[in-house]
């Protein structure tokens, strides 16, 4: 690792216990100090986001203001563990619950602006110190493991194919050595793709579509009184078309101590 964590005294810590863990301080300016001048926006986000990942930190936008709503234009990069958590109170008990935060306010902080043309932007560390040790693997998290706009389009495209995510996650590895998706987003971006396709429709109302779109024999039973379907049955146009063909239909119950024979 380049960095390397440094013990140092609180100072003016509210707690004097002497039990207390010491803080930890870790200087990382020299990383992200430089006189590159970066073309547009998203070079500037990509490279400070590279050179965190590539030493152990996640870099993420905490704010960003155009002209037209602070009369400025700026972005604030800032580490992914900065503020202070608020933990959710139940409004039923009025309970906090116990959940955990990787958030320990960590102060390290830079800023981007563009330069007087606006055509090119640059970079300044305002405070480039973290009060924690840098991650030995950041495999697992969600927000260096999310997919960018070109992987999205090029999952669409094969859950479409009926591929299955595992092979998925594994094009994906493939083409990106560098990738850091897990499974689990996978899982969740194929959600979000029948979501979108669903639109406002039921689970019912899709299926029904479908069927009347591919021109299936479709046949399905209500309850009296109610619009409330208890029995559906559909079949293949070829399926049709072969049992007109051979009606005669050969029934074999194959299923006497399967695993011997």
């Amino acid at each position: 690792m380049l960095l390397q964590a440094e013990e140092y005294d609180a100072g003016n810590a509210e707690s004097s216990d002497d039990t207390s863990i010491p803080s930890i301080s870790v200087d990382a300016t020299h990383l992200f100090t430089t006189d590159q001048i970066f073309d547009t926006r998203d070079d500037l986000l990509e490279w400070a986001r590279k050179v965190g990942k590539d030493n152990g930190y996640v870099v993420v936008i905490a704010r960003s203001d155009n002209a037209r709503v602070s009369g400025s234009i700026k972005v604030i990069l800032r580490c992914a563990k900065h503020g202070k958590y608020v933990p959710y109170k139940d409004p039923a008990t009025f309970k906090y619950k116990t959940t955990r935060s990787q958030k320990c306010d960590c102060p390290f902080e830079l800023k981007g602006r563009p330069t007087e043309s606006d055509r090119s932007w640059w970079l300044k560390v305002m405070c480039g110190k973290h009060n924690h040790e840098p991650a030995r693997s950041l495999v697992g998290h969600s927000y260096v493991g999310r997919l960018t706009k070109e992987e999205k389009g090029q999952m669409g495209t094969m859950h479409k194919a009926w591929v299955a995510p595992r092979h998925m996650l594994l094009v994906l590895k493939e083409q990106n050595p560098d990738n850091l998706t897990t499974i689990t987003q996978v899982y969740t971006q194929c959600k979000s793709i029948r979501k979108a396709a669903q639109g406002p429709l039921t689970e019912m109302q899709l299926l029904m579509k479908k069927l009347g779109e591919a021109n299936y024999v479709h046949f399905e039973r209500q309850e009296d009184d109610s619009s409330v379907i208890i029995d559906v049955s559909w079949a293949h146009p070829d399926v049709v078309k072969l049992f007109n063909t051979f009606p005669h239909v050969v029934i074999m119950d194959c299923t006497y101590k399967t695993n011997k024979y």
